[in-house]
């Protein structure tokens, strides 16, 4: 998968969910909003990748700590916020849900 990054700079930024693909606009949603407002970025990006199989990957990659610098993390608000809209885009979008591996299948 290209990173996140290079995939944004080829559109040329980050333009609206729905210049880009059309999809269901998730400005009215509480957690979105919560998360734009301490995080205009990620916001962008978040409505970037909403209705797209990228949006799962970056939403875990948010959780995940790739960089060699101390980072205090999301406060609270936030993280619950970035669950909740994980939550929102499985359900609107299952076809797009993480495949969950079970052990006992393998």
């Amino acid at each position: 998968m290209r990173s996140i990054k290079a995939e944004i700079d080829s559109h040329g930024g980050l333009p609206s969910a729905r210049d880009r693909r059309g999809e269901h606009m998730i400005d009215a949603d509480e957690s979105f909003k919560l998360i734009t407002q301490a995080f205009p970025h990620i916001g962008k990006r978040l409505k970037f990748y909403w209705g797209h199989p990228e949006f799962a990957p970056y939403i875990d990659s948010l959780q995940t700590d790739s960089r060699q610098s101390t980072r205090t993390g999301f406060p609270g608000p936030v993280l619950n916020a970035l669950f909740m809209l994980a939550m929102k885009h499985e359900g609107d979008h299952p076809h797009l849900a993480p495949k969950q591996s079970d052990i006992w299948n393998q």
